[in-house]
């Protein structure tokens, strides 16, 4: 495969965005890309004007990248994740997380819509992501390099600082482990109740990778799902992508506004 140049796909961003220090990146999952309307608008850019950058196919994900001012500090915000099931490969999913380490940023926050595996979540919830599980994926992530060697992705410390934010301004966020499945179809009952019995309380298919290259490159990470369905098998309802744009439509002021309080009170550097 072809390798890719990430400088090359830099080089318009960061001319479009001048040299502006940057407290978070945000990539945002399905149904959730109304989000950076809440932010003030710097400028933006459509990944579709960068050369070798790849294209969403999937409804709700529109290719832009914006430069966003909120409480004094600037953040880079991503609407139109790309997927392994779209036919790109692992580096190139990364490349939100990656132009996020060549700015320099102090954090970055993903989020996603995924399947609520355990009886402690119903759609419309939001769980912030304690712990990862991609048990069949681990030689489809070599290249991400030394994650579990030495330490774990996700901090426990961050977290739970995440965490009493929510509480603080009496917003309900469960905590959980996220498992990850390549799609592009959804799981099948019988691999939901083996995730369940692995101890994992959600299910999608994105996330993980940019997780794995942001820890590795010492970029503290926040990683929040929004439950839009119970996963195959817990219901007898069919499985929908509009069923997950349309809970992530319901729960976007709550994901707002946690969203808009974290970036605010996140501090200005991270010793995990």
């Amino acid at each position: 495969m072809k390798q890719i140049n990430y400088q090359k796909i830099f080089e318009p961003i960061k001319k479009k965005f001048g040299d502006v220090k940057i407290k978070t990146s945000i990539i945002l999952g399905s149904g959730l890309g109304d989000f950076a309307d809440e932010l003030n608008l710097v400028t933006s850019i459509d990944t579709n004007q960068i050369e070798g950058y790849p294209h969403s196919t999937i409804p709700g994900h529109s290719g832009k990248i914006f430069l966003c001012e909120f409480s004094n500090n600037y953040h880079i915000v991503f609407k139109g994740r790309i997927h392994l099931y779209e036919g790109y490969s692992t580096e190139q999913v990364i490349l939100p997380a990656v132009i996020s380490h060549l700015f320099n940023t102090k954090y970055l926050i993903v989020t996603n819509a995924a399947g609520g595996i355990s009886d402690n979540l119903k759609p419309a919830d939001l769980m912030l992501i304690d712990d990862i599980f991609f048990l069949h994926y681990k030689s489809k992530f070599k290249s991400l390099s030394k994650y579990p060697t030495h330490k774990f992705a996700l901090s426990k410390r961050l977290n739970d600082y995440v965490f009493e934010i929510s509480k603080k301004i009496e917003i309900e966020l469960k905590r959980g482990v996220y498992a990850y499945s390549a799609g592009p179809s959804y799981e099948t009952p019988a691999e939901i109740q083996f995730l369940r019995r692995a101890g994992c309380d959600a299910v999608g298919m994105s996330t993980i990778p940019e997780i794995l290259y942001s820890s590795n490159n010492d970029i503290p990470v926040v990683a929040i799902s929004c439950i839009t369905n119970f996963a195959a098998g817990i219901t007898e309802n069919k499985l929908s992508h509009e069923e997950v744009t349309e809970t992530a439509n319901i729960v976007k002021d709550k994901f707002s506004k946690l969203l808009k309080n974290v970036i605010k009170e996140l501090p200005k550097n991270w010793n995990s």
